[in-house]
C-alpha cells in the first residue's frame, strides 16, 4: 500500500466552501507515484507503462480546505495485461471518497496492450488490497 499526503490550497476550494469534485481525481493520480515506480522505474517512455482505461470515484463526505488529506493506494485486481487500483481518501479521520482505476499495461513502441511482465506483476502483487 502507498500513502500520499495532500495539503489543500485555496485554489482547490470552490465557491461553496469545499474542495471541488474535479480536484479529487487529480489528487488520486498523485497517489499513483509508487505504482509508476513499479511499472517503469527508469521512467523511460520507450519502456512499458500503463494507461488509464477507466476511472470511478465515489464521493462520500465533504472535503474542506482546512485539513490534510490522506490517500491510500493499493492494487485491487490483476488480469493478464490490466490491473485495478483502489484508493481511499480520508480527511479528519473520515473516508471522504474512494476510487477505482483500471489500468492497462501498454507498449508505446507497438501501440498496444501487452501482458504484465513477471517483475511488474510481482511488484504489484505486493500491494494487493480492496476497499469496495
Amino acid at each position: 500500500m502507498f500513502y500520499t499526503k495532500i495539503h489543500p490550497t485555496s485554489v482547490d476550494v470552490n465557491k461553496a466552501g469545499h474542495v471541488g469534485f474535479s480536484v479529487l481525481p487529480a489528487w488520486f493520480e498523485q497517489g499513483f507515484e509508487g505504482i509508476y515506480q513499479i511499472l517503469n522505474p527508469q521512467e523511460d517512455v520507450k519502456q512499458g507503462s500503463a494507461i488509464v482505461a477507466s476511472l470511478e470515484v465515489n464521493y462520500m463526505a465533504e472535503v474542506d480546505g482546512e485539513g490534510v488529506v490522506s490517500i491510500e493506494t493499493g492494487v485491487g485486481r490483476m488480469g493478464t495485461s490490466s490491473f485495478t487500483l483502489t484508493q481511499k481518501l480520508t480527511q479528519h479521520e473520515k473516508t471522504a471518497a474512494v476510487s477505482r482505476v483500471t489500468m492497462v499495461y501498454f507498449d508505446y513502441t507497438h501501440k498496444k496492450s501487452t501482458p504484465l511482465p513477471n517483475d511488474v506483476r510481482g511488484g504489484l502483487e505486493a500491494h494487493l488490497v480492496e476497499y469496495f
